[in-house]
């Protein structure tokens, strides 16, 4: 599974184009992570709303992933062992489940 994911996105990068969702390839359904690269970049650019709609929990989950890197980095400052708690893996979890539903109802309502 490894090597076609590899595959896809090798063709499509070599095509100098950003590579589309394997899972809404193969399935039709956005995956939780659908367009958070056309996300940021449209972030970057300055483009909020663009990058809303792309993928409205972008911000949500870079800002987790900032916190969870933040908190790893003083662990290991403070020569302590880190480890990933139940509590952040539920939160991310829960991210990812409102990205999938968001994504989902903005696909039914033809938003995208």
């Amino acid at each position: 599974m490894l090597g076609v994911y590899v595959a896809w996105n090798s063709l499509w990068l070599a095509a100098g184009q950003i590579p589309p969702s394997l899972f809404y390839a193969i399935t039709g359904l956005p995956c939780p992570t659908t367009g958070c690269t056309r996300s940021l970049l449209s972030l970057l650019k300055g483009e909020i709303d663009q990058s809303l709609m792309h993928n409205p929990m972008t911000i949500p989950s870079i800002a987790m992933l900032l916190a969870m890197l933040i908190r790893v980095s003083f662990l290991v400052y403070a020569r302590e062992k880190p480890e990933l708690s139940n509590g952040w893996l539920i939160a991310w979890i829960l991210v990812l489940s409102i990205a999938w539903t968001t994504k989902l109802l903005l696909v039914m309502d033809g938003s995208l």
